[in-house]
């Protein structure tokens, strides 16, 4: 998942990754968004699709 398309739709085992403030930032496998859930590092925002949010914020380097 090389490029910064995240418009695309989504692959039955995708999801979107959100920054604490709503912003989407990228797309990632399930089983590693699972993962930073479990962590308690994000959380579950939306099932349908699929959505976590991280609970500190980030800094993407990528332009728009």
């Amino acid at each position: 998942m090389s490029n910064n398309d995240l418009t695309r739709p989504l692959r039955a085992s995708e999801v979107y990754v959100q920054k604490a403030d709503g912003k989407v930032i990228s797309i990632a496998y399930a089983n590693r968004a699972m993962k930073v859930v479990y962590r308690n590092k994000a959380k579950i925002i939306s099932e349908n699709p699929l959505t976590i949010r991280l609970l500190k914020q980030v800094e993407v380097d990528y332009e728009e």
